[in-house]
């Protein structure tokens, strides 16, 4: 959110010609991250498990911010590699979303702990 703030400011200013950046700032990394985080944690409490997310769902947040950092910051470092910053982003993207899936499918295809009888 900060940098997409940042770079809406350097584009209202003129310092920048083109708004993407900011827009991709915000969707990719804050909305991405976002969605990332809810259904994350609403997963755990729907299913009534505690709310502390397992380990490895880190690295997907991680991922997350890092697919937002090269979307937003290496077509402006190196224009060149636009296509190639693209990719990658969406790449990070993809294995964010794959942490998550293989994480938390059992716990989404298999009763509530607390529907489970003792």
């Amino acid at each position: 959110m900060p940098l997409g703030f940042l770079l809406l400011a350097l584009f209202s200013i003129g310092l920048i010609e083109n708004p993407s950046t900011a827009l991709h700032s915000f969707t990719v990394g804050a909305m991405g991250g976002m969605i990332l985080a809810m259904i994350s944690r609403i997963t755990l409490g729907h299913t009534g498990r505690p709310l502390k997310p397992p380990r490895i769902i880190t690295l997907a947040y991680i991922s997350i911010l890092l697919s937002a950092a090269v979307r937003v910051l290496l077509p402006a470092v190196a224009p060149s590699y636009s296509n190639w910053s693209i990719t990658l982003a969406g790449g990070l993207w993809v294995l964010a979303y794959a942490i998550y899936l293989t994480t938390y499918a059992h716990m989404l295809i298999t009763p509530d702990i607390e529907d489970t009888p003792e």
